[in-house]
């Protein structure tokens, strides 16, 4: 339940509330009685959390199955949401520490996920678009990024408890210099239990081989924005031939949805995938057993 309530920003208290007052969440059950959350279970989760944000009560929303909790919850319109708007100001005025204590605050409401996706990459992909137009300047969009980054690193970097997930090598390939998105995802895949190992961007193939090697990982997860997609395609055929076939190749990142298909590797299109590619990938491992399941273990979770 710990790692749902922080990618969903929903606490463990009101998953509780909601599961045994009014039935809006029925999480399935492992053998020992844990309770076990899905992706779908997840999403519904989220989509409880943000209906409710807009004015809707539970029990209005109880019996409600996704497509009519997403008819409940407001499209966001174009540019920077509205709850970020105070962010983008202070960024404006080059004023990190308000800008700092507001992320904070979005943090601690929205969850690893969703702080993630929405406010950090979602953010940071309109204050870009906004420098190119000329309607930022260039050191907004420096303390802007310089700040998503030490933010993201800093909770990387806080002490995790002992996960049970797949060891992951994180990085952009030589050519990459842009790694938000993949500091992003592996702090996401820190929150789904994993073992997040964040080199940073612009790595050497061979330096990534080596590390993949020496971090025994299970995993080696690469970010794309800038490669055409001939460049992505050898460069990872080149990885994939120097690494043995029972690491899994992960890419992800705006462009790597344009490259080619290559046996032995899979594209992570969208950050909500990466959860089920973690748990997928420690159910291979045995740390988990069914394929898009979260467990609590039992001595947390009761009945």
């Amino acid at each position: 339940m710990r790692v749902a309530a922080r990618l969903t920003g929903v606490s463990p208290e009101r998953m509780r509330a909601w599961e045994a007052r009014h039935g809006a969440i029925r999480p399935s059950r492992t053998p020992g009685g844990s309770r076990r959350y899905s992706l779908a279970d997840l999403d519904r989760l989220r989509l409880l959390r943000e209906a409710i944000e807009a004015g809707y009560r539970i029990g209005e929303l109880a019996p409600l199955d996704l497509d009519g909790l997403r008819a409940c919850v407001p499209a966001s319109a174009p540019g920077v949401d509205a709850r970020f708007g105070p962010i983008l100001t202070a960024f404006e005025r080059l004023d990190s520490r308000t800008a700092r204590r507001l992320l904070l605050e979005q943090l601690a409401e929205l969850g690893t996920l969703a702080f993630a996706r929405e406010c950090v990459l979602g953010m940071s992909e309109e204050i870009g678009q906004r420098w190119e137009r000329g309607e930022l300047s260039v050191a907004t969009e420096h303390l802007a990024t310089n700040l998503f980054r030490s933010m993201l690193t800093e909770a990387l970097a806080e002490e995790q408890p002992i996960a049970l997930g797949p060891r992951i090598v994180f990085a952009t390939p030589g050519g990459e210099r842009h790694d938000l998105g993949v500091l992003a995802a592996a702090l996401v895949a820190r929150d789904a239990d994993a073992v997040p190992i964040f080199l940073g961007a612009d790595v050497p193939e061979d330096e990534l081989v080596r590390s993949v090697r020496d971090a025994r990982a299970d995993v080696l997860a690469l970010g794309f924005v800038m490669s055409s997609p001939e460049e992505m395609e050898a460069q990872v055929r080149r990885l994939r031939r120097a690494i043995p076939e029972s690491i899994a190749i992960w890419l992800g990142g705006a462009a790597a949805q344009h490259c080619p298909p290559v046996r032995g590797v899979d594209r992570v299109v969208e950050l909500e995938q990466l959860t089920a590619f973690v748990l997928e990938a420690a159910g291979a491992q045995g740390a988990l057993k069914d394929r898009g399941s979260l467990e609590t273990p039992t001595a947390e979770e009761p009945g």
